[in-house]
């Protein structure tokens, strides 16, 4: 199980490091994917949601549903419970987790 400083920092042994995207990176590729799909709903596959970083910005700039997995449930957990305090409609079938807005 994961503390709350490596579910908010990432992890940092040697074994498993976390590489979290930057929120500038996140928002930027929110931001093109927005001009690219303005009027649109799309699906949008994150395989490794980590704390969430690059789908929040895309959830709040484009009509999407947002499907995430990760091999640590503990991101799972916390990114479920992130997006029902944002708001977002959140559902889990076969461990996959879906957002909409």
């Amino acid at each position: 199980m994961l503390t709350s400083k490596e579910i908010k920092l990432g992890r940092q042994s040697v074994e498993n490091q976390d590489f979290f995207s930057t929120p500038e990176m996140a928002n930027s590729i929110a931001n093109d994917i927005a001009a690219m799909h303005s009027e649109a709903h799309i699906s949008i596959l994150e395989p490794s949601v980590g704390t969430g970083t690059l789908i929040w910005p895309l959830l709040e700039n484009v009509k999407c549903t947002v499907s995430v997995l990760d091999i640590e449930e503990d991101y799972l957990q916390y990114v479920a419970a992130e997006a029902k305090t944002r708001g977002y409609s959140v559902s889990v079938v076969n461990g996959l987790l879906t957002i909409s807005n």
